[in-house]
């Protein structure tokens, strides 16, 4: 999945801005997110509350390298379509494929809109600085 947006600001306010949104600026992803969570709020594992934490940090996959104002480097394996995710890697045996073909079927409409949502947001933030 791979989502793009040209930006009429610099890049390091493009950056700056990116690392400043946090899930209030984000209805949308604000409401998928605490959906995500639910099954572990509901089992009683206690949570941060969600508004005032970035979207980077709430995002389920660890940035494994960043350098400013360029790069962002974002990869993770675990096993977010179990309920309540999962401590050591998946097995990628037939099941596990079909497991995740199913979790993706779903949350894939929901991701990329999060991720449009994060853009269209930077992207008013940043601009509105520049004019």
């Amino acid at each position: 999945m791979c989502h793009a947006r040209a930006i009429a600001a610099p890049r390091t306010v493009v950056w700056d801005e990116l690392h400043r949104v946090t899930m209030s600026a984000l209805p949308l992803g604000w409401m998928l997110e605490a959906l995500r969570l639910l099954p572990a709020r509901l089992s009683g594992r206690k949570q941060q509350p969600l508004a005032g934490r970035s979207f980077l940090d709430v995002t389920p996959i660890p940035i494994l390298f960043s350098e400013r104002p360029d790069v962002v480097i974002s990869a993770g394996l675990s096993q977010a379509w179990r309920l309540m995710g999962g401590l050591t890697p998946p097995q990628l045996d037939a099941a596990a494929l079909r497991a995740f073909a199913m979790y993706w079927f779903f949350i894939r409409p929901s991701s990329g809109a999060i991720r449009r949502e994060v853009l269209r947001t930077v992207a008013h933030r940043a601009e509105s600085q520049v004019a």
